[in-house]
C-alpha cells in the first residue's frame, strides 16, 4: 500500500500553533503517515514585505516540530525555480517519489482564491484537496468547490492565529507567548525576529 502524505504549503513567517494543530489534526482525520510542511522561499502571490529569510524561518519550523514523528520539514522548493508555484512543486514531488501518494492540504482562505492559481486544475488531477476551515472566510453556497469530487471541506474549529498578527505583535513589543511553540518563542525573541521594518 503507497504512503500517504499530506502536503502543506507555506512561508510559516513565522510558524505557530496553529499551523501544528491543523497539519496534526488534518493527518489523523485522513489518516496520513505524515503531513509534510512545504516551506516556500516566496510566494508568488505574497509580498516580499517582513519576509524572514528561508533558512532562518526553516530553523524555526525544525524546531517547532522536534520530537513530531506525524510532522516533516519539506525543502524541495529551495532547489526549484522561483517564483515557486505549487503545481510545478507537486509534479517534481511526484517524478522523485511517485510510489508515494499525495494529498494537498490547504484553508479556506486559499480555496476562495484556487481558481486563479496556475493550473488549478492540473493540481486536482495530480492530487486531492483537504480544505480546513479559516475564520472571516465561509465559503459561498454556490460554490462549485462544496461537490467537487477532489475536494474535501474538513470539519473542525476554525483557527485564528495568522503569521501577520504575530508578525504584528512582535513589532509593537507584545508577548506572543502561547501563539508560537515555545522553541519558536526563543528564538523569535533571542534574534529579536520581526521587531524592525
Amino acid at each position: 500500500m503507497k504512503p500517504r502524505i499530506g502536503l502543506f504549503f507555506g512561508s510559516f513567517n513565522p510558524i505557530h500553533r496553529s499551523h501544528v494543530i491543523v497539519a496534526t489534526a488534518l493527518q489523523m482525520w485522513a489518516q496520513l503517515d505524515h503531513v509534510r510542511l512545504v516551506l516556500t522561499p516566496h510566494s508568488p502571490v505574497k509580498s516580499k514585505n517582513n519576509l524572514l529569510a528561508y533558512q532562518e524561518r526553516l530553523s524555526m519550523v525544525e524546531a517547532a516540530l522536534t520530537g513530531m514523528d506525524n510532522l516533516k520539514v519539506e525543502r524541495i522548493e529551495l532547489t526549484l525555480p522561483q517564483p515557486n508555484y505549487t503545481i510545478d512543486t507537486v509534479r517534481a514531488l511526484m517524478d522523485r517519489e511517485p510510489d508515494c501518494d499525495f494529498v494537498l492540504l490547504m484553508g479556506a482562505d486559499n480555496l476562495l482564491g484556487f481558481a486563479q492559481w496556475k493550473q488549478s486544475e492540473d493540481i486536482l488531477k495530480c492530487l486531492p484537496l483537504l480544505v480546513y476551515p479559516r475564520p472571516h472566510y465561509p465559503l459561498p453556497d454556490d460554490s462549485p468547490w462544496h461537490n467537487h469530487p477532489r475536494v474535501t471541506l474538513v470539519p473542525g474549529k476554525a483557527m485564528e492565529r495568522s503569521s501577520s498578527a504575530i508578525r504584528k505583535a512582535l513589532k509593537s513589543g507584545a508577548s506572543v507567548e502561547g501563539e508560537v511553540p515555545d522553541t519558536v518563542a526563543n528564538m523569535l525573541r533571542d534574534n529579536g525576529h520581526y521587531t524592525q521594518d
